[in-house]
């Protein structure tokens, strides 16, 4: 049987100048009956509160440690996302950089940093979507404890914003989130002591809120480029593991060809 590292060794050989084939998308099965849907739902809420909880526990170790953003109005993080574009477009990327390089070399060299900035953006929408939580909270501190993802939530928060009074002429905006959200949400909003923002705190509001929304746009964007360029530098081990994953072990170790000579046991 083929090796963890013989896989990766095997993906250096195979490796070529060839456009990659796209990914068939893999389809899920309908759900079955009542009962297994509403058990699944029940999971599903329990592992998005455990995955509240592991986020509020982060952002108060990065605020611990005084956490300095990296990629926060960062002009490399621009230029590093229209290289990821450039690359995917087959153009040469902006400033020249790795001019002198192959395509698998651009290729290998921009998934390293991806990683890097992934994981810097990660933190920081955790950090943002703290600040926006502890200013929206003035306006509506019901609302955290409704929507716990800090994309749906910087998200609710544009479509709600300093609205006075009935909250049903804007329900039609959040039909996005499920039923019982929206009713949970309409529900708390009219019975919330909550008080109007200031002109000062709404524009932070916005301003807030808006860079959780862009950060995660060039988040996706970045995961976007690792899956469309992992099965390009590594096919046998994405076809493993998963793209984003196969990307992330390469970025660990420095490179496919560092990772091939770790033992499969350290892995």
């Amino acid at each position: 049987m083929a090796t963890f590292a013989d896989k990766f060794l095997q993906d250096i050989d195979e490796l070529s100048d060839d456009e990659e084939q796209k990914q068939n998308e893999v389809s899920h099965g309908e759900g079955g009956d009542s009962e297994g849907g509403e058990s699944e739902m029940m999971d599903e809420e329990d592992k998005e509160y455990e995955r509240y909880h592991e986020r509020e526990k982060k952002v108060e170790k990065l605020m611990a440690k005084g956490y300095q953003s990296k990629v926060r109005d960062n002009p490399a993080l621009q230029l590093h996302i229209e290289s990821l574009e450039a690359s995917l477009r087959g153009q040469a990327l902006p400033g020249g950089k790795y001019e002198n390089l192959s395509q698998k070399e651009v290729a290998h060299e921009l998934i390293l940093s991806t990683n890097d900035y992934l994981k810097h953006i990660d933190n920081d929408i955790l950090i943002v979507h703290k600040q926006l939580r502890d200013l929206y909270a003035t306006k509506f501190s019901e609302l955290e404890s409704i929507i716990l993802n800090p994309i749906d939530y910087a998200k609710a928060v544009q479509v709600i914003g300093n609205i006075q009074g009935d909250i049903s002429k804007v329900v039609e905006n959040l039909k996005w989130l499920p039923n019982s959200t929206i009713m949970s949400l309409t529900v708390s909003f009219s019975a919330s002591t909550g008080r109007q923002l200031s002109e000062k705190e709404y524009l932070e509001v916005r301003t807030l809120s808006n860079e959780v929304i862009t950060l995660d746009g060039n988040k996706q964007k970045m995961l976007n480029f690792l899956e469309r360029r992992m099965t390009l530098i590594a096919p046998n081990v994405s076809a493993i593991v998963g793209t984003r994953v196969a990307a992330k072990l390469i970025a660990s170790a420095g490179g496919i060809v560092e990772l091939s000579r770790i033992p499969a046991g350290n892995i």
